[in-house]
């Protein structure tokens, strides 16, 4: 049986990419979904008025894309943009199929990311709604020292 990180490399395409390079941009549609090998990446949007909004960074060993874009197939509201040079692999849709369906271990690999994922975003909702700016600042910085140091 084929190990997760094993599943990544055959059925992904590793690029390089350079900091500050937009790789899912708004109002097109998702074609992909990365796997972060090395570097940090943003999200963000933008308001009416086109004042830009962050609200996530992710590091490596997460998958990231404009998830709703890529699920249904419609125009992204947001872009994600790398923040350091970055290693990825890029699935399209079919790989991404293919890489699941190779193996129980890939299955249980990729729901675990996504349990951990929703677990930090409801972490996140709740430290949005109770906690002073500068206090979600403090947060962030005593869980993730190695989103500070790559900035």
């Amino acid at each position: 049986m084929r190990t997760f990180q094993e599943l990544i490399e055959i059925y992904g395409k590793k690029i390089v990419v350079k900091r500050k390079t937009i790789i899912s941009q708004t109002d097109a549609v998702e074609k992909y979904i990365y796997w972060i090998h090395k570097g940090l990446v943003r999200m963000y949007t933008f308001d009416e008025n086109h004042k830009e909004y962050t609200f996530d960074f992710v590091s490596e060993e997460n998958f990231t894309n404009a998830f709703e874009s890529y699920k249904n197939q419609t125009p992204s509201k947001i872009v994600v943009e790398t923040v350091t040079d970055c290693e990825l692999y890029r699935f399209g849709r079919k790989s991404f199929e293919e890489a699941l369906s190779d193996g129980a271990d890939t299955i249980f690999n990729y729901i675990n990311i996504l349990e951990n994922e929703f677990i930090r975003k409801q972490n996140r909702e709740i430290s949005h709604t109770m906690d002073s700016k500068y206090r979600q600042y403090c947060n962030k910085k005593k869980k993730n020292p190695e989103l500070f140091k790559l900035v």
